[in-house]
């Protein structure tokens, strides 16, 4: 690699960039900055599209400020994120490692038993594991969410969906009675027979 890798502490940035004249330059040299060192660094998967227009509008905000001293030092400053699921804005989904890019979770569960076999690997104790070994449940009195399916442990018993967290477009309400259905509300219930 040709030149030196620049470091800055987070209180010597604002001196060396006056909170007031954080310009658009500033971010093409930093991009340009990356496009030089990560052929060899490796450590950025893309550059998000939107990044020059929204740290301009940033430091467009912060010269408007009347206490700019308010705002955070790097407010508009370009930062890294390592490891993003900003899918929401169009950058390519990477988790833990590059090997992992463009790798998306679908759906793991169709049915409500499929759901609760999921909920007790998930909620159980890993040796290995320093946080679940707090739990406080012991291995002989962790709930059996599987028995807790069968139709006395659901009778009686609603089950809410927020459609906020659901794509609409993956549901299937063919596969929901009509009674039991309602896309004009946030969730819909699902009453067991």
């Amino acid at each position: 690699m040709e030149g030196n890798l620049s470091h800055r502490s987070l209180n010597r940035t604002p001196d060396s960039h006056p909170r007031r004249r954080v310009c658009g330059n500033k971010k093409d040299s930093d991009i340009a900055r990356i496009e030089e060192v990560d052929p060899l660094l490796r450590a950025v998967t893309e550059i998000d599209q939107d990044t020059l227009s929204v740290a301009a509008e940033l430091a467009r905000i912060r010269r408007g400020a009347d206490d700019a001293s308010s705002l955070g030092a790097l407010h508009p400053i370009p930062i890294l994120l390592k490891g993003t699921m900003a899918t929401e804005y169009g950058m390519k989904t990477t988790a833990v490692s590059y090997m992992l890019l463009g790798d998306t979770v679908s759906a793991m569960a169709r049915i409500i038993k499929d759901a609760v076999y999921l909920l007790s690997v998930v909620v159980g104790c890993d040796s290995h594991d320093n946080y679940t070994k707090m739990i406080p449940f012991e291995d002989d009195k962790m709930p059996d969410y599987v028995a807790a399916c069968k139709k006395p442990g659901l009778h009686g018993k609603r089950l809410g969906v927020i459609w906020e967290l659901v794509y609409e477009d993956n549901i299937d309400e063919t596969a929901i009675p009509a009674p039991t259905c309602s896309t004009r509300r946030s969730f819909f219930c699902v009453r067991p027979v």
